[in-house]
């Protein structure tokens, strides 16, 4: 899953320059800032499995050390970020994508109109 969200922010940054229209552009945004929050959740998740297998048995003797540390921290807010950003962008993608169909629609009518 990492290395389809890196190819889709990789893919995203190459063609930036050749989009044609305001919505494709927004479009692809979200896109992309969806793979970038599932990119940092996914990190997040090898970090933690990761961590979890150096410490294996042992976690319970480190726990304080662990949950005080600025890994833990660190991991904390990647985490949060990664959640956040991705809801965000899922979020506001449905909302476009909703608002434009509504006014495909809407400008469709009006042709029909006009023609009958």
């Amino acid at each position: 899953a990492s290395m389809v969200n890196t190819t889709s922010l990789i893919m995203f940054f190459r063609n930036i320059k050749s989009t044609k229209s305001v919505s494709s552009l927004i479009n692809d945004t979200l896109v992309a800032l969806i793979a970038l929050g599932d990119l940092s959740v996914g990190v997040y998740m090898m970090s933690v499995f990761s961590i979890d297998q150096k410490k294996g048995t042992d976690y319970c003797l480190h726990r304080n050390e662990w949950l005080g540390g600025q890994w833990c921290n660190a991991l904390g807010v990647v985490s949060t970020f990664g959640s956040n950003i991705s809801l965000l962008s899922m979020t506001f993608l449905s909302l476009f994508r909703i608002i434009s169909l509504k006014t495909m629609l809407i400008f469709s009518d009006i042709n029909m109109k006009k023609i009958s």
